[in-house]
């Protein structure tokens, strides 16, 4: 509250921003890109109070992103897009890992969340 909006940084200011969009009240919230330039610890925090929020006040969240394994790790179901078409669309727990490698054309490592089973992207080089 007693910094100027022009000193704060990226992440500072996408929270900033996703404090005004949830303020009002919202039935839906669209977020596009809604955690860059967020360090992981700081996103980690922010995804728990957008899940949070969405279900104390049972909105609809969409939100646009490509860090998949946040999109996988919050999201009851995905719409992937692949050359402008709707590749899949459904729940997130069916999203698994050799839809993540067609839907990239690549095949990634990967590793189960311990928390939600579901698949997490590993960075290195896939065969």
């Amino acid at each position: 509250m007693e910094r100027d909006i022009t000193t704060l940084s990226g992440g500072e200011l996408q929270r900033l921003y996703l404090a005004c969009a949830v303020s009002p009240g919202p039935k839906v919230l669209l977020l596009d890109e809604a955690l860059s330039a967020m360090d992981p610890h700081i996103q980690e925090d922010v995804i728990q109070k957008i899940v949070q929020f969405q279900k104390q006040k049972e909105i609809t969240i969409i939100h646009v992103s490509h860090q998949i394994n946040n999109a996988i790790h919050i999201s009851d179901k995905v719409l992937a897009l692949k050359d402008g078409e709707n590749f899949y669309s459904g729940d997130c727990k069916e999203f698994n890992q050799a839809k993540i490698d067609e839907l990239f054309d690549y095949k990634f490592n990967y590793t189960e969340h311990p928390q939600s089973g579901r698949p997490v992207i590993l960075p290195g080089s896939g065969q």
